[in-house]
């Protein structure tokens, strides 16, 4: 279910769906190429990052969607996100502009790999 967030993704140039997650979801940390399901999305791809956000709060554990290609509102949404690809670990950036950077990379990495043989 996509639930409220801090609306940071907007000003780091990737808005995001976030997915509430029980407990920390088992899932493993990280920044992954992703499809998603769900209203209006079929087989979309998407970069996801699991993890706490540690640039930002590292309160707790969080799943955060980019749609590639994308815009809407999927609040209360339900979505089947299916994690493919790991782009990168999760790290500690020192800065929102480092973040912003990095997003950006992470988001070219993600088009590569949908772009490749297969995708």
């Amino acid at each position: 279910m996509v639930v409220e967030g801090q609306r940071l993704g907007r000003q780091l140039g990737a808005p995001t769906a976030n997915i509430a997650l029980i407990g920390d979801g088992g899932l493993e940390r990280g920044v992954f190429a992703a499809r998603v399901d769900g209203p209006g999305l079929s087989h979309a791809a998407a970069r996801a990052y699991v993890g706490s956000r540690p640039t930002v709060d590292g309160s707790r554990t969080v799943l955060e969607v980019h749609v590639l290609d994308w815009s809407g509102d999927l609040y209360g949404a339900e979505l089947t996100v299916c994690l493919g690809e790991k782009v990168r670990d999760e790290a500690t950036l020192p800065s929102l502009e480092a973040l912003r950077e990095r997003i950006a990379e992470n988001l070219a990495r993600v088009r590569a790999h949908f772009a490749g043989p297969g995708a």
